[in-house]
């Protein structure tokens, strides 16, 4: 169980929290030391009370969402956090219910909050609302005749207000008749807004076994969003990020180890990496900056020869640009400026594939082997063994010796397009409109639609020449048999 309580005041609001965290069952400390307000980007702050599943995932997807909206509506983000903490809600009972069936009678704090006797998790966010005005919002999830159901508290006005979320089943009666009367407590009426939260924390640590160890609280005011007090530690360190990790920030950060050891140093003009002050690289908006010698281990691009040179004009004749891929760390200068295999530098080699930049090449590449360009989205040529293949979307076209090869060939465009392929079996070919009529050429004959319509040539019935009546009707039944045989008519 933990307490929370929100306090606003004008244009300031305060979250505050204790870091006590018990056990299922609130009978026993697991920790005094647990972290449990988070920032929310850059914007706000939430405070979770409840199990861990559920409170994890509203603490990290809380900032995700608010990237991801664009939004410094703590509002917006709310109903968001809401409809996607539904399923971790659902999945939450759900494993409830698994312990409170794998031991009978053992679980009576999780039988009440399944029957919906008591909250099953609550959050409580600051910030601002759509209209820049500060305030906070609490979230607050029931287990309601076998449904999820939650509803939304939000106070965004100016006059001095409290409230506090903390589980329905309050142990202790005094600490319970001190949280009824909130509203009327004197700190909260008339003390500064981070004292009076302060004062109500230990007042109520004080009164229950279930809340302890250090108070945390964060303030929403005209001078943005920080904390005020954290765990021990905590000021002025990373937290730890086991996924992504966003810091918005202005002026400069810097990240030194000692005082005169190697840094990295991030400002609006751009980012200095640094060993000391004759070995760094600066990274701006008008190019990059290499102070000092460059090296690749293993194979290197015109060992000897320093980058200034490498980056003014064309590689000296008989340099080998490297034996294996080049590192993404490669300067991009390198391959930016000047000219590579040209200029007098006709014994440049090239023995992998360079993998930075763009490099723009005039004149005739020439190399062994096989050589293939392959794009991330797909689709690759390949270029070697005396012939050129071009992969793209599930098919090739071979262009060699013996012809160009495809398993189709598409003709026209829009919707006058016509499709040429070949059959399941050697000789012939399909060709099909966009209405799906098909035309294909066997070695037996021609068909439209799957229907014969010509087939090889026949014997006809030969010169008429008649003497009879039956001599004309013998001679017609041949030339229809000639006719039905060749395909031409049924």
């Amino acid at each position: 169980m933990s307490i929370i309580i929100g306090l606003k005041d004008r244009d300031t609001v305060v979250l505050g929290t204790d870091s006590r965290y018990m056990n299922a069952e609130c009978t026993e400390v697991h920790s005094d030391s647990v972290p449990k307000i988070y920032p929310i980007a850059a914007i706000g702050f939430l405070a979770a009370n409840g199990y861990k599943l559920a409170c994890d995932f509203q603490q990290t997807r809380a900032s995700e969402i608010a990237r991801e909206l664009g939004t410094r509506d703590i509002e917006t983000i709310a109903e968001a956090l809401a409809r996607e903490s539904m399923p971790v809600m659902q999945q939450l009972v759900a494993s409830l219910h698994a312990a409170i069936s794998s031991a009978p009678g053992r679980y009576a704090r999780m039988c009440e909050v399944v029957r919906g006797e008591a909250l099953l998790h609550t959050a409580t966010l600051i910030g601002h609302d759509s209209k820049g005005a500060a305030g906070y919002l609490t979230l607050s999830f029931r287990v309601v005749m076998g449904q999820i159901a939650h509803e939304k508290v939000a106070y965004f006005g100016r006059a001095r207000q409290v409230q506090f979320s903390a589980a329905d089943a309050v142990g202790d009666s005094s600490l319970a008749r001190m949280l009824q009367n909130l509203g009327n407590d004197r700190r909260a009426r008339d003390w500064a807004p981070v004292a009076a939260v302060r004062a109500i924390l230990r007042d109520a640590k004080s009164k229950s076994a279930m809340l302890g160890g250090p108070s945390q609280i964060a303030i929403v005011d005209a001078e943005g969003a920080r904390f005020m007090e954290r765990l021990p530690g905590q000021d002025g360190a990373l937290p730890e990020c086991l996924g992504s990790l966003t810091c918005q920030f202005t002026g400069t950060a810097t990240f030194q180890n000692g005082t005169t050891g190697p840094l990295v140093q991030i400002t609006s003009a751009g980012i200095v990496i640094q060993h000391d002050a004759s070995n760094y690289i600066q990274v701006t908006g008008t190019g990059i900056i290499l102070q000092g010698s460059y090296s690749v281990p293993g194979a290197n691009v015109g060992s000897g020869y320093s980058p200034s040179y490498l980056a003014s004009g064309a590689l000296a004749s008989g340099v080998t640009v490297a034996t294996v891929n080049l590192p993404a760390t490669l300067p991009l200068t390198i391959l930016a400026s000047g000219t590579l295999g040209t200029g007098g530098s006709s014994g440049v080699t090239y023995g992998g594939a360079i993998g930075v930049g763009q490099l723009t090449v005039s004149g005739t590449a020439t190399f062994s082997g096989t050589a293939t360009f392959t794009s991330t989205g797909g689709g690759s040529v390949a270029i070697g063994g005396g012939q050129v293949v071009v992969t793209g979307g599930g098919t090739s076209i071979t262009i060699g010796s013996g012809g160009v090869q495809a398993q189709a060939f598409l003709a026209g465009s829009g919707s006058a397009t016509a499709i040429i392929s070949g059959g399941s079996s050697s000789g012939y070919f399909n060709a099909s409109d966009n209405s799906s009529n098909q035309v294909t050429l066997q070695a037996n004959g021609l068909y439209f639609n799957s229907q014969q319509v010509v087939k090889a040539r026949q014997t006809g019935p030969g010169t008429p020449s008649f003497t009879t009546f039956g001599q004309v009707q013998t001679w017609a039944s041949n030339l229809l048999t000639a006719l039905q045989n060749h395909g031409l008519v049924t």
